[in-house]
Order: structure tokens, then C-alpha cells, then sequence
């Protein structure tokens, strides 16, 4: 939230956040932000318009709506036309789907792409599940689609079963088709899950297949096992994750033989120190990243975090720190005024 998590100086073009950004979650994935802008150019007048209108029928049960967005920018213009249909089957299972098109005239290239979704969910007190089809030419869209899912085709369904309060089951498959190489990934997982109070343990079987463009395959044949542990009045809390492919299967360098170990150690109320540690381990690389930090809350308002991260990758061996401070000060119950210093330094470069 602006104002809140970070300000924007529009004049001196920057964004300035007001705690520590991450590289990596507590799962040790990538964190990415995404910054999208739109410039002004008293040359060029241009409009940005759009709207929907829907029809229900039926007591609800349908729903029938068009869209049309136009959006002018420097050096062009685009448009999008969108239908879109949703039917109610019962109170716990809804059939959803949506076409678009788009057409733009950028700096005079002209471009125009289409994208569609179908979809069946539903939703009950033991089951959550949804199968699905869903295409996005790369051309489509005015610029505000995620690039993971340009020019891609994807089959797939989702669903969790919970047997229990304490044992529940997770299924995921999809197929996804690149539309500009051919290529092909398939992907399976199976999880079983149980929970405490104190602890939590989790296992599983994961398949994940890619046909590449060329004719190549890469496979990766995984079990996944897991938990996390409270201990010492929840003072304490330690986790542990790990996928392992089985013999001759780790190809798939998106889906490598993986081990996560982490702890939490709750100093008081206002303090907690983590450790972190990843290692994987695939067909062609392997790599380590370790993080070590403390998050405090010495007072009302404020809150400190510091890091330590040494990683080893493909890419050479990086060391950095990341230091933070945020402070909010309630004046009254309308006003408060924020504050904050962060600070980062790489102390050791690939290669040296």
C-alpha cells in the first residue's frame, strides 16, 4: 500500500520502500517486483475509457456480460473486446468462461492476439476443486498480462480434500503448450497433509515432464516430505522441507532434488531470530543459499530486521546484508507520520 509500505517521487522517477525487500520468501523462492508506468507527453492527447454491462436471467443462475476498454498512450492506441458467461449449477459448483480479443496500433507496428478461459469450480465443506482451459496468444492484451502465461496453453485442474480437521489431501496436474516452440510441461503432484497444535507433517509425489521445442526431454521424479515443529511454549518453531528425485530423474532444472531447513526463535515478545538454509541439487547445477536475521519490535510503532545471505549458485558466490528500520508515530486517530531507514552492502562479488 502506498504511503504505508512505500512512497513514489515522481520527479526524481524513484520508489522508495520503507522495509527491507527480500531476494527470497521463507521457501527460499524468488521475490520479483514489478513496477508498471504510464509517462505523460503534453504533445500527444490521447483517452483511456472503458466499461462492462451484464444481464442475469434466471434468478442469477446466468450471467451474461461484455467488456470494451480503450486505452490511448504515446505513439498509439489499442483496444480490447471481451464477452464473458457464468452459470450457477448449484450453491456449491459454478461454471465460469471468457473470451477477448485485442487489437493495437503502437509507434505503427500493428499487433492483435486473443485469449480465452472455461472453467468448472466448486466449493464444499470437504472439497475445493476447479478444472480448467486456458490460452493467451502472445500478442494479446494491452500490457498489463503476466508474461509466465503469454503465448501458452494450460490444462489443468486443482482440488483439496479435507478428510478431517487434522488430515486433508492435495491433487495439482496441468499440461501447459508454448505456442511459439511447441514445447510441452507436464506436471502431476499428489500431497497428503496432517496437523496439531505443536506440529504439522505433510508428504507427497510430484511428476514433472518438459518436452522441449528440439525434441529433448527432461524429467524429474520427486517425493516431497515435510513439517514444522513448536516447541518451548511456541517459542521455538523449526521446518523442514525436502524434494527428492528419485534415481535418474533430475533433469528438470525448474524442479531439482531440494532441502530447506529453518528455525525460529522467539527472544521475547518483541524480538525473533530466524535461520534459514536451501540446498539443491540438480542434473547440471548445484547451489546453497543460507540467511541468518533477527526481526524486533523494540517499541510501539517500530520494527528492525537484519539479514545475512551467502548464496552459491550457478551465477558465482554472493554475500549480502540488508538492514532496516520502520517507524510509525499515531499522532491523533486520523494522522500518523512514518519513518524509515533501510540499508544494504554486498561484502563479497562473484570471482573474488
Amino acid at each position: 500500500s502506498r504511503h504505508i509500505d512505500y512512497n513514489i517521487d515522481y520527479d526524481a522517477g524513484t520508489i522508495y520502500f520503507k522495509s527491507p525487500v527480500y531476494s527470497r520468501d521463507e521457501n527460499f523462492n524468488p521475490i520479483y517486483l514489478v513496477v508498471t508506468y504510464e509517462s505523460f507527453d503534453p504533445s500527444d492527447m490521447s483517452y483511456n475509457y472503458g466499461g462492462r454491462a451484464a444481464v442475469r436471467m434466471l434468478e442469477n443462475k446466468i450471467e451474461l456480460g461484455a467488456t470494451h476498454i480503450h486505452e490511448g498512450r504515446v505513439g498509439g492506441d489499442g483496444n480490447l473486446t471481451g464477452v464473458d458467461a457464468k452459470l450457477k449449477l448449484d450453491d456449491k459448483t459454478d461454471i465460469r468462461t471468457e473470451f477477448a480479443a485485442t487489437n493495437t496500433d503502437f509507434n505503427g507496428i500493428d499487433s492483435s492476439g486473443s485469449a480465452y478461459l472455461a472453467e468448472v469450480s466448486r466449493r464444499s465443506e470437504k472439497m475445493d476443486g476447479k478444472v480448467y482451459i486456458r490460452e493467451q496468444e502472445s500478442k494479446f492484451g494491452l500490457g498489463q498480462q503476466n508474461g509466465s502465461e503469454s503465448g501458452t496453453r494450460k490444462i489443468g485442474l486443482d482440488g483439496t480434500y479435507r478428510l478431517d480437521e487434522q488430515v486433508s489431501f492435495r491433487t495439482e496436474a496441468y499440461r501447459q503448450y508454448n505456442l511459439s516452440t511447441d514445447a510441452v510441461r507436464d506436471m502431476a503432484e499428489l500431497q497428503a497433509r496432517y496437523s496439531e497444535k505443536q506440529y504439522e507433517l505433510h508428504g507427497g509425489l510430484r511428476h514433472v515432464e518438459d518436452t522441449l521445442g528440439n525434441g529433448g526431454v527432461n524429467n524429474s521424479e520427486q517425493m516431497t516430505a515435510g513439517g514444522s515443529f513448536r516447541m518451548l511454549n511456541d517459542r521455538l518453531a523449526l521446518r523442514l522441507e525436502h524434494d527428492q528425485s528419485l534415481i535418474n530423474s533430475n533433469e528438470n532444472s525448474d524442479f531439482p532434488s531440494r532441502t530447506i531447513l529453518g528455525a525460529d526463535y522467539k527472544l521475547k515478545d518483541t524480538a525473533t531470530l530466524f535461520v534459514d538454509q536451501e540446498f539443491t541439487h540438480g542434473e547440471n547445477e548445484d547451489t546453497e543459499t543460507t540467511r541468518i536475521g533477527m526481526k524486533a519490535s523494540p517499541w510501539a510503532g517500530g520494527q528492525i530486521s537484519s539479514t545475512l545471505e551467502q548464496q552459491y549458485t550457478e551465477n558465482g558466490a554472493r554475500v549480502f546484508a540488508v538492514n532496516g528500520l520502520k517507524q510509525t508515530w499515531q499522532v491523533t486517530k486520523k494522522w500518523s507520520v512514518d519513518a524509515g531507514m533501510d540499508r544494504s552492502e554486498t561484502l563479497q562479488h562473484p570471482g573474488r
